[in-house]
């Protein structure tokens, strides 16, 4: 080796010098927290409805690409020489890693894709669950066709980025050629932060004109805004890709970048699990200290799923107690998991007899007392209404 090299100057320091460490680390710590929350979210879930809907579905493909894209961060660390400088590979002798590492980078890009937009997917998926204007769900609809496009072009775009494949390995290959690599890792990202924007703002509309108290509306929009912690790591992901050159020591470089790949998709994921987590944390205010049988009727007065003959009307400081068979109530239609319902084609009433939402059932109109002029807890789903109230049909 010449003396006069740089490189030879710099050695052993620059040969054996490290920086993986902190990408098994950080991937380590995602698999514990996707599983975590994920298994919150589905107890959650079960605490209100058996029934698996298409969002659930889509949740379990999205752990699995997420806990594999951590699988792959860390074993491009043991096996691909990520971490390590470039050149130190090759004078090592183990040039191979190298070839390791560029086939990996294609596994991680379409893991990557998909696993950004499946989160994300379960998000819509729901919100088209949950508003009944054509409007918004056409948008969801619309919304959900961009990400998936945009995936499988971002995918196919980093596959096929080189002529022949195997040039992005091999770079002795006569005629080879590549793709801008740097500007295209730079800005693949991008649609990610415009999608994330459009899933945080979408149903802020909707959850404003809610005829609800100014209370709730902040409180949904404070649970809808859990989507901002996607878009806050695929804003710190663009702006590091774009201060790293991720080609000329590429291996070393990816011990940073991949720390932001993985957290990005696995803050998507906790994002959308985050907004399924309403029912649990009902029930951790609760407390768990219920008997069976009133937790029970309490959760189906919460979450909709009471039967309709369970329903009764009184008026406070008197025993007179009217009861309405099944034919003469509209059903509760759940409008978001927090508790907000909407009784048939009528007004919106939250979960709690107690709020200041008004009530519709037929043509009458009643308005919940309020928390402080209840003595009691009620023992199964009631609405308590004052003494002057009105039925008619």
């Amino acid at each position: 080796m010449n003396s006069t090299d740089p490189l030879s100057q710099a050695l052993p320091g620059y040969l054996y010098e490290y920086d993986g460490s902190r990408l098994v680390v950080v991937a380590s710590l995602f698999i514990g927290l996707e599983f975590a929350v994920v298994f919150l979210r589905f107890y959650s879930r079960s605490l209100k409805d058996k029934k698996t809907q298409l969002d659930d579905v889509l949740m379990w493909f999205s752990l699995v690409v997420c806990v594999g894209l951590n699988v792959l961060s860390i074993v491009m660390v043991k096996y691909a020489g990520v971490g390590r400088h470039l050149k130190a590979l090759g004078l090592l002798g183990e040039g191979y890693k190298i070839f390791r590492w560029a086939k990996c980078l294609i596994a991680a890009g379409w893991l990557y894709v998909t696993a950004v937009t499946l989160p994300k997917l379960c998000v819509l998926v729901l919100y088209v669950r949950i508003f009944d204007s054509r409007f918004y769900r056409w948008a969801c609809v619309i919304l959900a066709t961009l990400m998936i496009v945009n995936s499988l072009i971002s995918g196919l775009v980093g596959t096929l980025g080189c002529r022949p494949l195997s040039f992005l390995w091999d770079k002795s290959i006569l005629g080879g050629k590549c793709i801008n690599i740097n500007l295209f890792f730079r800005w693949v990202s991008f649609p990610n932060i415009v999608t994330d924007f459009a899933v945080l703002v979408l149903p802020l509309p909707m959850v404003w004109n809610l005829h609800t108290s100014r209370n709730q509306k902040v409180g949904l929009l404070l649970t809808f805004g859990t989507a901002s912690v996607g878009l806050i790591a695929s804003i710190v992901r663009f702006q590091n890709f774009f201060h790293a050159d991720a080609v000329t020591d590429g291996t070393m470089a990816s011990a940073e970048l991949m720390i932001w790949t993985v957290v990005e998709p696995g803050m998507c994921l906790i994002a959308a699990c985050l907004l399924r987590l309403g029912p649990l944390l009902q029930k951790a205010v609760r407390g768990t200290f219920l008997d069976s049988s009133n937790y029970e009727n309490s959760r189906n007065y919460y979450f909709g799923h009471a039967k309709r003959s369970d329903f009764q009307l009184s008026s406070m400081g008197s025993s007179a107690t009217s009861r309405y068979t099944p034919d003469q109530l509209q059903p509760f239609t759940p409008i978001h998991d927090s508790g907000i319902y909407e009784l048939g084609k009528g007004e919106i009433v939250t979960e709690r007899p107690w709020s200041s939402s008004k009530v519709l059932i037929g043509d009458t109109r009643m308005r919940p007392v309020s928390r402080q002029s209840m003595e009691i807890p009620l023992r199964r789903p009631e609405i308590v209404v004052t003494r002057d109230y009105t039925i008619s049909r």
